[in-house]
């Protein structure tokens, strides 16, 4: 029974029997069952409760960038209203209450 693994480079795949593998887990690493898209995809995302005024004010902080992002794949460059910002700060916190832009 062999498994396909690697031990120089991932990018270079090879075939190795299974308690070799065992064996030498230093030398023969195994490739993931599933890739990381795959994994979040089948896992729930984990709903965030922001629960005091700090929470909120770093979460729109970190979410809508004032300033250039470092990092351009995960964000999305456009423009935002007031009312679109609040609108999905207040379906992660309690804090505003009952609280509207109007």
């Amino acid at each position: 029974d062999s498994e396909i693994c690697w031990d120089v480079s991932e990018k270079e795949p090879i075939l190795v029997m299974k308690n070799r593998i065992g064996g030498d887990p230093l030398t023969y690493k195994k490739y993931p069952d599933e890739s990381p898209s795959q994994k979040n995809v089948n896992n729930k995302r984990e709903r965030v409760e922001l629960v005091t005024a700090a929470q909120v004010k770093q979460f729109v902080n970190e979410v809508y960038c004032a300033s250039q992002p470092k990092n351009d794949e995960i964000y999305l460059k456009r423009t935002v209203s007031t009312q679109e910002i609040f609108q999905v700060v207040k379906t992660y916190t309690t804090v505003f209450g009952e609280k509207t832009t109007h």
